[in-house]
């Protein structure tokens, strides 16, 4: 895991910093296919672009870190690549990467052991939808979907208190945004976590989330650098 991740900063960063245009079906792993080529394996990742030149780019961008695995100053730079059902995947060449939907981790390829769902109960998720942190309910109930070590089907749910943890001034990839974090404090019967997220006071919008996807994974910390379909 540890190389894999290494692997998806390295492409990643790099097709960030040559890409020119958006990509549409095999295009796109085609031109990951090249850039790990022209790399190879062994070679240390190039430096990281700034704000604006990912910004500058014209898809959908954000900065994902497995804590477990990267340091705060090295995310991976992951592009948007499908988008089906509501739900946008952010992969490198390898199809490594997250799916979102809305501000949700509702899927992952390439961890350890991956999530195949986090949903919450039909309609009441506000990271689902944009929801401006005064509308959103006291509570959330969290399905996380993954397969065990024999591949079969598991899930295990959790009930989550939401707080208010008020205004902050949070870092995203270089610039700073005026955001409120609401914090979902999740618990079964075998233990519980807390996720943090970060929301735009006026339009919902998520701009940097923390979530707990199990013991295997740990906790993923997302900034958005460039939204899907525009701020």
């Amino acid at each position: 895991m540890i190389r894999a991740a290494r692997h998806m900063l390295t492409a990643a960063t790099a097709l960030l910093l040559s890409a020119c245009g958006g990509f549409e079906g095999d295009t796109y792993g085609n031109v990951y296919d090249a850039v790990l080529a022209s790399l190879g394996g062994g070679e240390e990742a190039a430096p990281q672009p700034d704000h604006a030149q990912v910004f500058a780019l014209p898809y959908a961008t954000i900065a994902l870190q497995v804590e477990a695995l990267q340091g705060p100053d090295a995310p991976a730079l992951l592009a948007a690549t499908t988008a089906a059902g509501g739900r946008v995947w952010y992969l490198d060449g390898a199809r490594r990467g997250v799916g979102l939907e809305g501000g949700r981790i509702a899927g992952t390829r390439g961890m350890t052991r991956d999530v195949l769902g986090a949903p919450v109960e039909a309609g009441a998720d506000p990271l689902r939808a944009r929801t401006r942190p005064g509308d959103w309910p006291a509570g959330t109930l969290i399905v996380q979907r993954r397969r065990d070590g024999l591949g079969r089907e598991a899930s295990r749910a959790f009930h989550c208190r939401i707080e208010n943890a008020g205004p902050e001034t949070v870092t995203l990839y270089q610039v700073t945004r005026e955001l409120v974090r609401m914090r979902e404090h999740c618990a079964n019967a075998r233990g519980g976590f807390v996720n943090d997220h970060w929301i735009d006071a006026e339009t919902g919008a998520m701009w940097r989330t923390r979530q707990w996807l199990g013991p295997d994974t740990g906790w993923l910390s997302i900034a958005v650098i460039k939204p899907f379909g525009g701020s």
